[in-house]
């Protein structure tokens, strides 16, 4: 059963190689660079899951995922952070911002498949 993923990333080749991934696991993808066309789809279609890059100009993943979990109708969504970031600071805000789980670009296609599995 193939899953809506939203994929929030200001990197377009980074969000172009997560967006493949997901969809040869047979996932619907919709690929926004900015978080203003996130959250209009986040309302309009309500996806299965976010991920987001921690570190975007203007309204940042931490930003983002912290709108989702305080939305009534939205904070049900799982969001995975998925940043170049492997800091374990970075990892630690991310999760304390509510976060399902956190992965390292160059996304691995198992760790992404198993993150996908476990939370959806």
């Amino acid at each position: 059963m193939p899953f809506k993923v939203l994929i929030v990333d200001d990197e377009p080749l980074a969000a172009q190689a997560l967006a493949r991934m997901c969809k040869l696991l047979g996932h619907d993808v919709f690929v926004a660079q900015e978080s203003g066309p996130a959250v209009r789809f986040l309302h309009q279609r309500r996806p299965d899951i976010v991920f987001t890059d921690l570190d975007m100009p203007g309204i940042s993943g931490l930003d983002l995922c912290d709108y989702i979990k305080h939305d009534p109708h939205l904070k049900h969504i799982p969001v995975v952070f998925v940043s170049a970031n492997d800091q374990d600071e970075a990892m630690w805000a991310g999760m304390q911002a509510g976060a399902a789980d956190y992965l390292v670009k160059p996304v691995d296609f198992d760790a992404l498949e198993g993150t996908l599995s476990r939370l959806l």
